[in-house]
């Protein structure tokens, strides 16, 4: 027997299919704003491109502003011997045309990441220090945004790790910094961490103990703000990404690569997007000279370890 709907059930359906239309609308209209593309990837990675194919050069990493208005990209020569960041600003709805970076210098850049709030950026460079003997390997620095505008970049001393290669660093919220390490000719790369004092100053660094990476090479790690989960890529033949979920005890689970429709043909440098949605990394054939930036949903990457992609820290 067929069951006629009243003029008040379909007027609800009609409102409740108006809303649904309306929000996804709204959300598509909202990740456009973000990444002013309309190619969003879901588990399938795509290409992240804002300023065409760079032909002549790598791109190693690709960092948003937390605000998303401003996007800043690693490049490099083929051959590794200039590693620059350049940055591209919203402008009516249009990404600008790149420009240096404002803390660029005639050394090498690379490796940056935000605090949550945006107003401190963290990034690596060959700069010389005067107090430290090896000036032509990778160190850490900072930059301070202070009534809209960026201060003069501050070296960020690891005290047990001076003559050391240390990039790459990431931030989690409270304040303790995770990057990569190795001698000065990138043998025994390996991921660290160290706290930070009231002063500022940062604590000696220790290694981030993840099973299954004690004999393996690892580098550019990305740590969720919460520290829930760490992405990092794994030094082989080929670059591969991979993950380790925070255990409750406090120490970091076995580790786990990504799929392999991510891990294809050299894959590093993992970011997670402010709003903790998607997964943007570096992949190409990097010796020859081929590399760009790719993003994937990061909820099908973390749904199969129980965790959620979203901070719960506003």
């Amino acid at each position: 027997m067929k069951t006629k709907l009243t003029k008040h059930q379909l007027l609800f359906c009609l409102i409740f299919l108006l809303l649904g239309a309306c929000t996804v609308k709204d959300k598509t209209s909202s990740l456009y704003e973000r990444y002013l593309t309309n190619d969003i990837p879901t588990d399938i990675p795509e290409s992240y491109l804002p300023v065409g194919t760079l032909d002549g050069n790598i791109t190693h990493q690709g960092v948003f502003s937390p605000d998303y208005e401003t996007y800043y990209y690693t490049v490099s020569d083929p051959n590794f011997t200039q590693f620059i960041v350049k940055q591209i600003t919203k402008q009516d709805n249009e990404w600008s045309k790149p420009k240096s970076a404002f803390f660029n210098t005639d050394f090498n850049e690379h490796g940056l990441s935000f605090s949550q709030d945006g107003n401190t950026l963290f990034f690596s460079s060959t700069r010389p220090l005067p107090d430290v003997d090896t000036t032509s390997t990778w160190h850490l620095w900072q930059t301070q945004r202070v009534g809209g505008h960026w201060g003069e970049p501050v070296h960020i001393d690891i005290p047990n790790l001076r003559g050391q290669l240390t990039s790459h660093p990431s931030i989690a919220l409270d304040g303790t910094l995770y990057f990569h390490s190795s001698n000065p000719d990138y043998t025994q790369m390996r991921i660290y961490r160290s706290e930070p004092e009231p002063d500022g100053r940062y604590l000696a660094a220790t290694k981030v103990r993840i099973p299954g990476l004690s004999e393996v090479e690892s580098c550019t790690p990305y740590v969720d703000p919460q520290e829930r989960f760490i992405l990092f890529a794994i030094i082989g033949d080929e670059l591969e990404l991979a993950v380790s979920k925070r255990r409750e005890s406090g120490s970091w689970g076995n580790v786990q690569k990504l799929p392999a429709s991510i891990n294809t043909k050299g894959q590093g440098n993992p970011q997670v997007s402010p709003d903790g949605e998607y997964l943007f990394f570096a992949a190409g054939d990097f010796s020859k000279g081929q590399g760009e930036i790719k993003w994937i949903e990061l909820a099908a990457i973390l749904q199969p370890l129980n965790l959620q992609s979203k901070s719960t820290v506003q």
